[in-house]
This record gives structure tokens, sequence and C-alpha cells, in this order.
């Protein structure tokens, strides 16, 4: 009996194994037709290798050499900095107590319920010896390292020890975000670029401007040339970060393509059916595939038909569903359903999205003053 059970699972595991080798070469197969389709339309700006190249020379070069990693700060400097870098951390979270509650905003009741021991009064003679004078001169050593490991503990950012002890960077570029749960795609990358607060803002002003003039949405091999060129607009952009923004810009829409695009539509038509005439989940897809109106989602709606398995397809149609009731209006149905999609899957965020972040805590503790649109 525990030998045919034994037998019983290995198959069930074959089994699996078999569906998800399947899906994947499916997926892939998907993408390759995506990516095909999206070559052959050669849309974008037509350059030549030449202006290309021309292009090219008008960015500015590299950095000679990496940052120096040899010089670092003194004790003296290092004692200067972790008291300048204690106040941003108070004034951080004093900031924090301004801003609405939101699903976003840390509160004080929540960082006290995420930190595992109760700290209000530390924190209390914290705040007040910073409001008096603007330091924290007063405050005890402990009580003041107990607050400040708490913020650590449940703030999105800290500036990185390591970095902390170089003397060629500026507080700015020792800034670093978290990436909690993998958000960001390169990550890794991203902290130790080292780029100036001048660079990361021309960098995402550049992104925004790529995203529009390469709004076509499609993949060619026009888009780098044209990113190179777009890239001479902005003094700051070398053609690492030229490259960097199209192939990420790339990755992102890629990424929409794959998961996003049509969905929206195919269960927008399911509701339809299912609303209103009372079909089955698996009818109504059946149905929507003989429309043929969607034609990134064909093979994967033809796959789970013909594997008789809509389980997947079904239970992200009802989350996407769940919040349209009767009294929506069916000219906002598709709107709502496209919001859901989005909510789906967490789209890994990239070098552009990194740098808003850090640019909106550089500004809420002081490391930048200046406020540009």
């Amino acid at each position: 009996m525990v030998h045919e059970d034994n037998n019983n699972l290995a198959t069930s595991e074959h089994d699996d194994g078999a569906i998800n080798t399947m899906i994947m070469e499916k997926n892939v197969e998907e993408a390759n037709l995506i990516t095909q389709e999206l070559n052959d339309l050669g849309l974008g700006e037509d350059i030549s290798t030449d202006k290309f190249r021309g292009y090219l020379c008008q960015l500015p070069q590299e950095r000679d050499s990496p940052v120096d990693i040899s010089t670092q700060l003194n004790f003296d400097q290092l004692d200067a900095q972790n008291e300048l870098h204690e106040l941003y951390r108070v004034k951080y979270y004093k900031l924090l107590q301004q801003v609405p509650r939101t699903g976003s905003k840390l509160d004080h009741d929540t960082m006290i319920e995420q930190y595992p021991f109760d700290m209000s009064k530390q924190l209390e003679e914290v705040l007040m010896c910073f409001e008096n004078d603007g330091t924290l001169d007063s405050v005890d050593d402990e009580v003041l390292w107990e607050v400040l490991k708490c913020f650590d503990y449940t703030f999105v950012w800290y500036f990185h020890p390591e970095y902390c002890k170089l003397a060629a960077l500026v507080d700015y570029q020792r800034l670093v975000i978290k990436n909690y749960g993998c958000m960001y795609a390169n990550w890794d990358r991203y902290h130790m670029y080292f780029n100036t607060y001048d660079v990361e803002k021309q960098y995402a002003k550049y992104y925004v401007e790529l995203s529009k003039k390469l709004k076509w949405g499609k993949v060619s091999n026009r888009g780098l040339y044209q990113a190179v060129k777009i890239a001479t607009g902005f003094p700051k952009i070398t053609a690492k970060l030229a490259y960097l923004g199209f192939h990420e810009l790339v990755s992102s829409m890629n990424y929409d393509v794959c998961f996003f695009k049509e969905l929206d539509g195919v269960y927008f038509e399911i509701w339809q059916r299912v609303t209103k005439q009372k079909m089955s989940f698996r009818d109504a897809m059946k149905e929507v595939y003989e429309l043929n109106r969607f034609p990134v989602r064909q093979q994967k709606m033809k796959y789970v038909l013909e594997i008789n398995d809509c389980s997947q397809w079904e239970a992200e149609f009802h989350t996407c569903t769940a919040c349209i009731t009767e009294e929506v209006a069916e000219d906002e149905v598709l709107g709502l359903i496209a919001e859901a999609v989005k909510k789906l899957r967490d789209k890994p965020r990239f070098y552009d999205d990194y740098i808003r972040k850090k640019i909106e805590i550089a500004r809420a503790i002081g490391l930048i003053t200046t406020v540009e649109s």
C-alpha cells in the first residue's frame, strides 16, 4: 500500500513537472512571438549608424577612475558625520508625523508595534531634546542608541556603513533605499553607481523623456539609437546611463506586455458573459478565445482550454472583478479591471524608481534644499 502511494506520489510529481515544463515552454514561445512581432514592426525613429555614432560622441565621458576607496574619513570626521546622520533620522521621523496617516507612511504607533520593545519614553526624550535646541547633545547615549536602532529597523532607507567611511563620497551618495521584497530589479547595482544628485536628477528626467519618445511601446533596433539621441539633450547622461535607461525601459515594456497587455480586455469580455449570460467561466473564456481579438493572450487561452484547467485564470478573474458591484456603471468596469490587473503582480522597480525614492528621502532629511520641477 505504501509502495502504491509512493508510486502515485511520484506519478503526481512527474505530471506536475511535465505541466510546469509545458507552461514554461508556452511562456517562452509566447515571449518569442511577442519579441518577433515588436521587432518586425520596426517602429521608432530611423537613425543611421553614422548619426548614432555622432550622438554617442556627444555624450559625456565616464569617470576616468572609479570612486576612491583608499581614502577614508578620520575619527573626528566620522564622529561629526555620525552626529549629522542622527539628526537626519530624527528629522525624518518628525516629518512622518506631519503627514496624514496612509498605508505608505510610517506613524508612531506602527513603529512602536514593529520594534520588539516599548521605547515610548526614550523616543519622547529624544524628540524633546531635538525640539528644544535642534541637537541631541543632552540625550543619554544609551537612550539615543536604542531610538536610532529603532529608526534603522523601521525606516525604508539608511546610510550604508561602508560608504560612510569613504572620504570621496557625500551623504547623498551614501544614502541607500532598502530593497524590501526584492522590489528593485538591480538594487545591488543601483546603490553602487555612486552617482551624484545632479546626475540622478537628470537621469530621472531623461527616463521620462525616453518613455514619452519611445511611447510607441514596441521594441526595435531603432530604439537604442533613438535613446542615445535623446540622451544628447541631457549633458550629464553618459553612454552607460543612456544604455541603462533604454534597456530598463524595454524591460518595463516587456513586463507590461507579458503580464498585463490585453488581460483587462479578456476579463472584461468574460465578465460580460458570466454576469449577463450566466455562462460558466470556461465557456465564457472559450467564446472569448474564439473571438480572436487578443493576440497576445490567444496561445495561453488555447493552452488552458486544451488541458481543461482554467483555475488560475478564474481565480485572477474573481480577484479583478471583486470590486464590481451592481452600482458600478458598465462603462467604468473595464477601467476598474485594468487597475486590478496591474495589482496582480508586483512589477519590478527600476533605477528611475530607486532615484525618485532616494530624492524624496534626501529632500525630507535636508540633503537637498532646492525644490525643482
